[in-house]
């Protein structure tokens, strides 16, 4: 599995999401081959598009968080513990890194369906079969230290790897795995995309060992819903 970043122009305000990728992969020093390939594109470059920049002096922080979220759940030393379009996530996705001063940026309001419109607007303008798109996030799973991947939404693969009833080495049946290949993708290219000041909002993975599909992603589908481990509510 390749991945390679793409170094993008600087993203300050409102504009069209299929035209900055586009311009952006045109114009990389580097060279792509995109048939067969995923797109992974930052949910913070979608969301300064979009226009989901917050001035903190008309709302405060914490009162956004709450606009955002799903649910709180709790807060400790100044951080809250959220529920999102399903996901347990930090401040209800509200990040202050990497936005102008005295802003905060939200989550992309339906990250479902810019993946499935920067998709459809890369497969026409490229002549592309299969190509995949992910819309990335960064948080933190219960218990550990450091930030992984998540994927906020996903078009043109499948995200998720039913292993259930597959046998294991010893003949048994497997039970509950499931295996999260988006965000397994994510996390690999959060290795190289980066946290802080690298400008690399795009990555672009060859190789891996994915299922690509033209049907309609039901958002519903990367969510355990009563099923989850960690439901707490």
């Amino acid at each position: 599995m390749l991945v390679n970043v793409v170094e993008t122009t600087s993203v300050t305000e409102k504009s069209d999401i299929c035209n900055f990728a586009l311009e952006n992969l045109k114009n990389s020093k580097k060279s792509f081959e995109l048939e067969g390939g995923i797109v992974i594109i930052s949910s913070k470059v979608i969301s300064i598009l979009e226009g989901n920049l917050v001035n903190l002096d008309e709302i405060s922080f914490e009162n956004l968080v709450e606009r955002e979220a799903d649910e709180v759940i709790s807060c400790k030393n100044g951080v809250y513990l959220t529920l999102k379009n399903g996901i347990y996530i930090p401040n209800a996705g509200v990040d202050v890194s990497n936005t102008p001063k005295n802003t905060a940026i939200t989550w992309p309001r339906d990250p479902w369906g810019t993946a499935d419109s920067l998709k459809e607007c890369l497969k026409k303008e490229f002549g592309l079969k299969n190509i995949g798109v992910i819309i990335s996030d960064s948080f933190v799973v219960p218990g550990r230290k450091g930030v992984t991947g998540v994927a906020l939404a996903w078009s043109g693969v499948e995200g998720v790897e039913d292993e259930r009833s597959r046998e294991d080495l010893f003949g048994e049946p497997l039970k509950i795995t499931q295996k999260a290949i988006a965000d397994n993708l994510v996390s690999s290219a959060l290795l190289l995309m980066g946290e802080a000041d690298e400008s690399t909002p795009i990555a672009i993975i060859k190789d891996a060992p994915v299922k690509f599909t033209d049907r309609k992603i039901d958002p519903l589908e990367g969510i355990m819903g009563d099923g989850d481990l960690f439901d707490i509510g």
